[in-house]
């Protein structure tokens, strides 16, 4: 097998023998997710020949239920999904833009523009900086001096808090 193929329990399939329905509702999940609807690759994660998974693919019409699947899902599951997806992305944006003002990382254009508009859809907007901004170029100096920067959201929303004017409620540089 190799490092590109997820490793995943092996199936026990006995010739001559109808496999449970339970293993093969597993194949399905496999095929459907991490198996990328092809059953030469779900077979090699589950150990078993790409014949078998296309035989159940075709037997047990996993497309039709794939698609019915799809169609199935609530638009609540949908909104909650959005809204954690969103949520982590405003942690990420935030600490993005604390960094980019406070000049420990030069700012992408394209980036800045991602980072403020995820902000803004969380009710963080709209978001204007008012420092000037070193914008990232190819042949852009690189500070090797500087310290490294704590990764953690905790870090971020402490850096951003640290720029906040407690008064107005406004950021400063």
């Amino acid at each position: 097998m190799s490092d590109d193929v997820p490793r995943t329990m092996p199936l026990t399939v006995i010739h001559g023998q109808r496999t449970p329905q339970l293993d093969r509702d597993r194949a399905y999940d496999v095929w459907a997710t991490t198996g990328k609807q092809s059953c030469d690759l779900t077979g090699r994660q589950l150990h078993v020949e790409g014949r078998t998974i296309r035989r159940w693919c075709r037997d047990d019409s996993w497309r039709l239920r794939l698609a019915q699947d799809r169609a199935d899902a609530s638009p609540r599951e949908s909104l909650l999904t959005a809204a954690v997806i969103l949520r982590g992305s405003a942690e990420l944006a935030a600490q993005y833009l604390a960094d980019v003002t406070a000049g420990l990382i030069p700012g992408h254009a394209d980036r800045l523009t991602a980072a403020k508009s995820v902000l803004d859809r969380v009710g963080l907007g709209p978001i204007r900086l008012t420092v000037p901004l070193v914008l990232a170029t190819d042949n852009a100096p690189r500070d090797d001096n500087m310290p490294p920067i704590d990764p953690s959201p905790e870090a971020a929303y402490a850096r951003i808090m640290h720029r906040r004017d407690t008064e107005s409620g406004a950021y400063e540089p």
